[in-house]
């Protein structure tokens, strides 16, 4: 179906305001706008919450009900709509949880303009599945099941249904004289239709097409007309005629970059758009005729590593907070775009950030092309560096600069029972290997092998920090010490014969976020510690653990727009994006005290196992250069000497000239 655009303004004529979410609230399930104040509520936890439009937010107080399934603003009342355990959803540990059989009970509750309770009404009838929408009009309330709409009246008694709509109803909307539904096509969460209900009976009064339109969402106008939305547009169908008209683009007109906002409303002074699982609900202020916000300024992000990050989500968010600049996301599709990136990096051109991988493009001196983030986080009034535990600060500032800006990190170690081992040396722990009377391994998972662990990156790794000194360029792969490494290696091969597990000191642990703190054995399918202590890998200097950056941002030294640049950057460090970083462990520290203050309370962690974590973090060290290619070297020479083609002095002595020869080449 073909858009009408010929009305559409000219220039980002729309100022563009976020609405915060409510406390304890970080994934609004449903949202609804009344009286000028946006409403919001989710299950896990269970919470409702009001956002004003200076931004200040309050909860309002729940019926004794075991779920929400929507809110909706009628004439003169709030209404929330709760009742029992649907057949499937998410328990506050965001565990999977079925039901059987649900009992299919619920109830309307209803709030003044303050917030407090007016009444809880329960409805007469017992549905069997679970409501997907819910909206209220002039003295009804309109609930939508898969294939049915439902009217109810104030006091709980059904007084109308419909359910001829060939095809699952995805949403509900309800205007002053007509009910509006979306209905499902192929493939699936396609919107086929429109379909325009009589408000009173429920029939059906007319149909829209919405072939080819992509709608994900509806709304009102100020003046009650119906509006679609779609990826790129703001849409006014007319049922008559069957033609639509595109009265705004996001992009051009209303300066966001996505969306996918289910529901808008407009007022006389712009419209809210809300209920989106990416976005924020924003309000979109209409500025004077002829008036229009500066086009914005382009800042080119290069993904050059793989990432889990939303970063689009994030450049999203990021722009309605800067409206003067827009992030574009690059994401590398070869490995030699990479290459020719890394070479216009190099000649003082390229992009004006870069995410990369922790050991990617080693080979760069990052003073020479990166932009030294340092004095720009010393003078940023936000204080990006104080919300860091201090010793990941200090890890990141060890050397004065700072180049590469993490968002998040990881921490691999080793833990042990301390009844077994109390000295966490590789000699103690080849001394009570070797002393034991029966045969004990340096590790409980077998060596590398079949359901084998390969033990060499860990070690080479530690060692690389270890046992090079890069400031005086020189090493100690000679040491008694580092034989002792060899010797453990050589040890755990022996491993091989053994039944799985077999019979060893220390326990692999990688730490990747909030949920791993503590350390579970099963989760590697090992035999349970009745106690452990975090000692890491066999090192002579107190703490064997490593941290690992999952990814690193990093400024072009020659880009034009540094200062939006940082701003994104020291964006990426605050709380609203802090909190909803996966598979790692927040950077801003504040996040994680929040994170651990929740599964303290939940009883999933003790203080004492707080404690234990943070001691190993104050322990933790950072090798003072690049250690990728010492870590190739020691891992090439192991090689042969696990094979047992070469010996110990010998693996030690060529480990050791070839990692001098580097570093004299390097760094002297």
């Amino acid at each position: 179906m073909p858009i009408y655009l010929r009305n559409l303004p000219e220039g980002q004529c729309y100022r563009q305001t976020t609405w915060p979410l409510p406390e304890r609230i970080t994934q609004a399930e449903g949202q609804c706008v009344r009286d000028g104040k946006l409403y919001s509520y989710s299950n896990a936890p269970a919470a409702l919450g009001m956002t004003d439009a200076g931004g200040g937010t309050a909860a309002l107080p729940l019926p004794d009900a075991e779920y929400l399934y929507g809110v909706c603003g009628t004439g003169d009342a709030l209404a929330l709509l709760a009742g029992t355990y649907p057949a499937f959803y998410f328990d506050a540990d965001g565990e999977p949880v079925t039901v059987d059989a649900p009992d299919g009970r619920y109830s309307i509750t209803t709030y003044d303009a303050d917030g407090t309770i007016l009444s809880t009404v329960p409805l007469a009838e017992v549905y069997s599945e679970e409501p997907r929408g819910f909206d209220g009009g002039s003295g009804a309330y309109y609930l939508l099941f898969a294939e049915q709409v439902v009217k109810i009246g104030a006091d709980g008694q059904q007084l109308a249904d419909q359910g001829t709509f060939n095809g699952q109803l995805l949403q509900i909307l309800t205007a002053s004289d007509a009910v509006y539904l979306r209905v499902e096509g192929e493939p699936l969460y396609r919107t086929k239709k429109i379909v325009r209900l009589n408000a009173e009976t429920l029939q059906a009064e007319a149909e829209f097409s919405c072939a080819g339109l992509n709608v994900h969402g509806m709304g009102l106008d100020a003046d009650g007309r119906l509006l679609l939305v779609n990826q790129e547009y703001l849409l006014q169908p007319d049922f008559e005629t069957g033609t639509v008209t595109a009265v705004l683009s996001w992009k051009d007109n209303a300066n966001t970059a996505a969306n996918n906002y289910q529901t808008v409303l407009g007022t006389d002074t712009g419209f809210f758009a809300l209920n989106s699982s990416i976005e924020t609900a924003c309000f979109y202020e209409r500025l004077p005729d002829g008036e229009t916000l500066a086009e914005p300024t382009e800042i080119t992000l290069y993904q050059a590593a793989f990432s889990d990050l939303p970063l689009t989500v994030y450049a999203s968010e990021f722009q309605k907070l800067y409206p003067q600049y827009r992030v574009t996301v690059i994401e590398a599709k070869s490995v030699e775009e990479k290459e020719l990136a890394l070479t216009e990096l190099g000649t003082g051109k390229g992009y004006d950030i870069y995410l990369l991988s922790e050991t990617q493009w080693q080979q760069l001196n990052d003073a020479d092309v990166f932009e030294d983030l340092l004095p720009w986080m010393n003078a940023d009034s936000s204080a990006p560096l104080s919300v860091m535990w201090p010793s990941i600060r200090q890890a990141l500032t060890k050397s004065r600069n700072l180049y590469r800006l993490p968002v998040g990190y990881r921490i691999s170690t080793y833990v042990v029972d301390p009844n077994r081992l109390e000295i966490f040396t590789p000699e103690a722990v080849l001394s009570a290997c070797t002393s034991s009377d029966v045969p004990l391994y340096p590790f409980i998972a077998n060596s590398s092998g079949e359901d084998g662990f390969d033990y060499t990156p860990s070690m080479a790794a530690l060692c690389a920090r270890d046992y090079v000194d890069a400031t005086q360029a020189s090493c100690s792969f000679d040491s008694d010490s580092f034989k002792a490494q060899l010797q453990l290696l050589k040890l755990q091969e022996a491993a091989k014969a053994e039944s799985y597990p077999c019979n060893g000191l220390l326990y692999l642990d990688v730490i990747t976020d909030v949920g791993t703190i503590t350390y579970d054995a099963e989760r590697y399918l090992l035999p349970p510690m009745e106690q452990y202590v975090f000692c890491g890998y066999p090192s002579d200097n107190g703490n064997g653990s490593v941290l690992h950056f999952s990814e690193v941002f990093a400024i072009n030294a020659n880009s034009e727009q540094k200062s939006g640049a940082y701003a994104f950057l020291s964006y990426l460090l605050t709380q609203p994006c802090q909190e909803n970083m996966k598979l790692r462990l927040p950077v801003n520290d504040s996040v994680l005290q929040t994170q651990l203050a929740g599964h303290l309370e939940d009883e999933t962690i003790t203080q004492h196992e707080i404690d234990m974590f943070y001691q190993m973090v104050n322990g933790l060290q950072v090798a003072d250069y690049p250690t990728a290619t010492v870590e190739q070297i020691i891992q090439e020479e192991l090689a042969p000497y696990l094979a047992g083609d070469t010996s110990e002095e010998e693996a030690a002595q060529k480990i050791q000239s070839r990692v001098y020869l580097y570093l004299q080449e390097q760094y002297q």
